[in-house]
């Protein structure tokens, strides 16, 4: 395992859905790319985006297997520990 390696915002999501998952309202999810969310990340993506720790982007979009970026990441952490850590 390359521990330098970047990992993608549908990774960084579940991993820290499974340090400890959100509560949240019953509901659908749906991003232009939903289909494109992998199947072991897509109750990760539902929790926190129904949740409001992540959101997509201005045109509809997750955009799940994308390199997440610092301030994405420093954002849902925020949100993370505000919401899920409470």
């Amino acid at each position: 395992v390359d521990a330098a390696a970047s990992i993608s915002r549908e990774e960084a999501v579940t991993i820290l859905h499974r340090i400890k998952a959100a509560s949240y309202k019953e509901g659908n999810i749906s991003f232009t790319d939903s289909d494109k969310v992998s199947g072991y990340a897509r109750e990760a993506v539902k929790n926190f985006t129904l949740s409001q720790i992540v959101n997509g982007y201005t045109d509809g979009s997750f955009k799940p297997a994308n390199k997440i970026k610092r301030s994405e990441a420093a954002k849902i952490i925020a949100e993370w520990i505000n919401k899920a850590l409470r």
